[in-house]
């Protein structure tokens, strides 16, 4: 069964150009009840979920049924990660992008910040148990973890 809101349908009511103030929205062939909030820059508006009634930018598809994350029980894959998955993840994200040295149009702090979260991710991922830490970054082409600088 589909848990994730990563791989169900949704509707995201910022995707359709709706009159303000319109009350409901017809979208193939099925109504969906909207409420509009004027803030001092703006018009916001929202989607009432069909199932509980509370407001929600989107609206996902299960078992044939339009509702919120909340009523079909949806969670982000993220939320089922260990600590150790996420950090390897963001470790991975930044490896090529310290490796190919910094970008013209990126400032200098914006590099700094990167190489600085590098090193620390290092540092935690080092730290873990033995069988745990180097040898995640062994598994993912980090020949020598220890001598890693960049």
């Amino acid at each position: 069964m589909n848990k994730f809101v990563e791989n169900t349908p949704c509707l995201n009511v910022r995707d359709w150009e709706i009159e303000p103030y319109t009350n409901t929205i017809t979208i193939d062939q099925q109504r969906f009840s909207i409420e509009w909030k004027q803030y001092k820059l703006g018009i916001w508006s929202w989607f009432l979920c069909p199932e509980c009634g509370r407001r929600c930018i989107k609206l996902y598809l299960k078992n044939g049924c339009w509702a919120c994350r909340e009523c079909h029980k949806l969670v982000y894959k993220s939320q089922w990660q260990s600590k150790e998955n996420g950090l390897l993840q963001e470790y991975h994200e930044l490896l090529p992008l310290l490796q190919t040295g910094k970008p013209k149009w990126q400032h200098s702090s914006t590099c700094w910040k990167k190489e600085s979260r590098f090193g620390a991710l290092q540092e935690i991922l080092l730290n873990l148990p033995p069988k745990v830490g180097p040898a995640i970054m062994l598994g993912y082409g980090v020949k020598n973890p220890q001598i890693l600088h960049i």
